[in-house]
């Protein structure tokens, strides 16, 4: 990708980042929540599927209140569902895509600066996302919402993700496609940039010095 022309953010952000903090969910994966599990617990419409989220099951399960025998228990009860494990398990996890690209990125930012990931997931997730899209390791200091017993935007996640890390907070850059964690990330005094594609967060790291443009390896 050819950078001719780095676009205006109004976004200030510390020039002596230390960190790089990703979120993974629609940042380092893509997300078709209509795809898994939840179409079968949406009822008639994919529309209701923000409504479904709000059940306590998920909530308790991303933040490691409950285990995956659990979940499949008490998901198909409050749904009607008659999956076994091994396929509810399978439909769980059948929500990701690619996140084309953003691989190049990590490659290209390790070693110039430490990098996390602070994700609101579960133990089935975690486990499918790291055999599918192995670059992910290159991430060593993750902080797991059922690890650490609680979800974004709640500080204390944000402050366990900076200490993971070992970097104060102002040195720290979270990355992340939802506004209310970028205002949460801020809130504790983290830099943080909204996801919106790939090729816009590049734009952003080199417009912030983290990246090289015309980096020849990097293929987006």
């Amino acid at each position: 990708m050819e950078i001719t022309k780095i676009a205006e953010n109004k976004t200030e952000i510390n020039k002596n980042i230390k960190a790089v903090i990703f979120d993974m969910g629609n940042v380092l994966v893509s997300l078709e929540f209509s795809r898994g599990l939840l179409k079968f617990c949406c009822g008639d419409s994919i529309d209701n599927i923000p409504e479904v989220l709000k059940n306590r099951v998920f909530s308790d399960f991303a933040e490691g209140k409950i285990n995956p025998e659990q979940f499949h228990r008490l998901t198909c009860e409050q749904f009607g569902l008659n999956f076994s494990f091994e396929l509810f398990c399978h439909h769980w996890c059948n929500m990701f895509n690619p996140m084309h690209g953003i691989d190049a990125i990590i490659k290209e930012l390790d070693g110039k600066v430490e990098l996390g990931l602070l994700s609101d997931t579960d133990p089935l997730h975690w486990a499918f996302v790291n055999k599918n899209w192995p670059f992910i390791k290159t991430i060593k200091k993750t902080t797991l919402s059922f690890e650490i017993n609680c979800c974004k935007p709640a500080p204390q996640a944000f402050l366990k993700a900076a200490k993971k890390v070992g970097v104060a907070q102002s040195e720290c850059l979270f990355i992340d496609d939802l506004q209310r964690n970028i205002d949460g990330a801020k809130n504790v005094g983290m830099n943080a940039l909204q996801f919106i594609n790939v090729e816009n967060l590049y734009i952003e790291f080199v417009k912030n010095g983290l990246l090289e443009a015309h980096l020849r390896n990097l293929k987006l």
